[in-house]
């Protein structure tokens, strides 16, 4: 298990999860009971994670990733 923070960028408010192998960001968004309009970053101005990578094997023990709902670029 590895320990993780997700921060809501919209509210603030701070969850502490554990995480097990295999668990991806559509796992997290459930149990944080987000929308599925919401995404997973590891900070501002980086590449939303896909909803579909392992977490376990990408993020290390104590890290934190912020959720935020998904913002798309146009003229």
């Amino acid at each position: 298990m590895k320990k993780i923070v997700i921060v809501n960028a919209t509210s603030g408010t701070y969850s502490d999860l554990e995480i097990a192998p295999g668990t991806t960001p559509r796992d997290v968004k459930k149990q944080l009971n987000l929308e599925e309009s919401y995404v997973l970053t590891r900070g501002r101005g980086s590449e939303p994670i896909l909803d579909t990578e392992n977490l376990f094997e990408t993020v290390n023990d104590g890290a934190k990733l912020f959720a935020t709902t998904g913002a798309e670029w146009g003229i």
